[in-house]
């Protein structure tokens, strides 16, 4: 164990657990005499220390990151679905069906016109315009 890397590594570990004696003997033996490792292990101490001082987060509630909307999925009841498409076969069939005025209209109109007929050959005439016709 005399790389630099593996000291770094087992500094790392020391701060999650003990090392052993052996370990622990060697680690400060090589941070006595390296620069570059003792400033490692003054940082990784500083670093657990700022890490520690977060708040806690419970898991009860995870931090997540709202999807965007266009990949969000949308939940519909079907019957609510079914009656939104019935609403617009109905609504588009209307368009090509007579409307109900226009239905009237057509069965009335030959009424009216007979009955005009009607009225107009029923008309009284008075003598003097027979008198006149004649």
């Amino acid at each position: 164990m005399n790389s630099c890397e593996e000291f770094q590594k087992l500094i790392s570990v020391c701060l999650d657990e003990p090392l052993t004696t052996e370990q622990q003997n060697k680690l400060d033996v090589h941070i006595a005499q390296c620069a570059n490792c003792r400033t490692f292990q003054e940082s990784a101490i500083n670093l657990r220390g700022l890490i520690r001082s977060l708040p806690f987060q419970s898991m009860a509630h995870p931090l997540r990151i709202p999807s965007p909307w266009w990949r969000r999925k949308i939940a519909l009841p079907f019957p609510a679905v079914a009656a939104a498409i019935l609403l617009l076969v109905a609504s588009w069939l209307t368009d090509f069906s007579p409307t109900q005025s226009e239905r009237v209209e057509s069965n009335i109109e030959p009424f009216i016109v007979i009955e005009q007929i009607d009225i107009i050959k029923l008309e009284p005439v008075s003598a003097v315009e027979l008198a006149n016709e004649n």
